[in-house]
């Protein structure tokens, strides 16, 4: 394959070598072509290289800023100070309520809420139940909708705004409460153009039970930043209570500093209870935006590396023209031409081909944009930030490259230029 690749490359040139015009030569003039062409191969190079190099730069800009994104931008809940202990013991209600008691107690504490999972958590998936509707016909198979169960102050504590109706009450974490939660994705789902505040629907399958939508949440996402939102529904914990659990223990300052302590809290009420894991939600966030993390150092790494060959291979084509036209410019520096005129029409070149060449990565970003869309976190295929701020590192970047032989052009002595005729 390399051999493949130095034996096509190297043909173009030979071809031209063996049409050199050997009076041109003998007058001591650079070997050219038998007609000279305006756009050489070399020209056409740049614009390709020009092209592909914007193409990649805008990719980059659009991941870096996605990835900027899952760092400060909306997901769902805030971005607090979280310590999240996830047991499954075999416990009762008493027992769990005296953990959250003995957290509470802790240092720095502010609020302790407690649910059977965690945002981001890594469950397997999540849980879900079989869930009908009213307007559901009998024979059509029930839905598989994911839910959580959460105590009274969990949404409070995550910083999930409720949009619509009430959160769970005393009264829903007491006995038997047939109080459900749905976020903004069931309720367009199940009940689109209607308020779906007061609906019913029925869980499970051996013993259905009916369960009446107090209030509406934001979405969130359940597995992973940036997945797409689906139906998801709460309950309240205590009054469906499971033995496996998740302490969320909101802090002043840093979570992670509070682990030593809340093991030994929880040891406290039972010393045979011990944490799966020991995690803060901060963390949870940052691993979940891996994905984002690695395209974008990949993407940029190659946009970098695309740029670097743009700027070189350009610099080597305005050098190499430069050459060609010393007694060119020469003669027109004799005839009147100052050195900033030179630098202009150097530099004009080099911005022909930019400008081209832009022209023609314009629909190659656009494209390759819109195909990694799914890579992208709160920043739109076609934004415009991103495109504009690649244009400007293309072009400023050019510019550098074709400063430096349009700067050797002005230091041409005209008289130098015209002993050589």
């Amino acid at each position: 394959r390399s051999v493949a690749t130095i034996f096509f490359f190297g043909l173009v040139p030979a071809f031209n070598s063996s049409r050199a015009d050997l009076i041109p030569a003998l007058k001591g003039e650079a070997a050219s072509t038998g007609r000279r062409r305006r756009w050489p191969l070399r020209h056409w190079l740049v614009l390709a290289q020009v092209a592909i190099s914007l193409m990649l730069l805008a990719c980059a800009a659009e991941v870096v800023q996605s990835f900027a994104n899952t760092r400060s931008q909306d997901v769902g809940f805030a971005r607090k100070p979280l310590l999240l202990v996830w047991v499954a013991e075999n416990a009762k209600p008493e027992d769990y309520r005296a953990v959250v008691s003995r957290f509470q107690q802790l240092p720095g504490v502010r609020s302790v809420a407690v649910a059977v999972r965690a945002p981001l958590s890594l469950s397997s998936n999540g849980m879900a139940k079989l869930v009908r509707v009213p307007a559901q016909s009998a024979s059509t198979p029930a839905y598989e909708i994911k839910y959580n169960a959460v105590s009274a102050n969990f949404f409070s504590t995550m910083g999930t705004p409720i949009l619509r109706g009430r959160g769970f009450d005393s009264g829903d974490e007491s006995g038997v409460s047939d109080s459900v939660l749905i976020n903004e994705k069931m309720a367009q789902r199940f009940w689109p153009d209607q308020n779906a505040i007061g609906k019913t629907f029925t869980t499970g399958a051996t013993h259905p039970r009916l369960r009446q939508v107090v209030g509406i949440v934001k979405n969130a996402p359940i597995n992973d930043i940036g997945e797409a939102p689906e139906p998801y529904l709460c309950l309240p914990y205590w009054s469906n209570f499971e033995q496996e659990a998740t302490f969320l223990i909101e802090t002043e300052d840093n979570a992670a500093a509070l682990m030593d302590t809340a093991r030994k809290a929880l040891k406290s009420v039972d010393p045979r209870y011990d944490p799966l894991t020991m995690v803060t939600e901060n963390d949870l966030i940052r691993y979940s935006s891996q994905r984002y993390q690695l395209t974008a150092e990949l993407v940029a790494a190659l946009g970098f590396i695309g740029l670097i060959l743009t700027v070189v291979g350009a610099y080597g084509v305005v050098s190499y023209g430069v050459s060609l036209r010393t007694r060119e410019f020469g003669i027109r520096m004799a005839l009147g031409a100052n050195r900033t005129t030179t630098l202009r029409q150097v530099l004009r070149e080099m911005m022909t081909m930019a400008v081209i060449g832009a022209a023609l990565g314009l629909p190659l970003a656009l494209v390759a944009t819109r195909s990694m869309r799914a890579l992208l976190f709160g920043v739109t295929p076609w934004n415009t930030m991103a495109f504009g701020a690649a244009l400007v590192i293309l072009t400023i970047s050019l510019l550098v490259a074709g400063f430096v032989p349009a700067r050797r052009a002005t230091k041409i002595e005209p008289a130098n230029a015209l002993r050589s005729m």
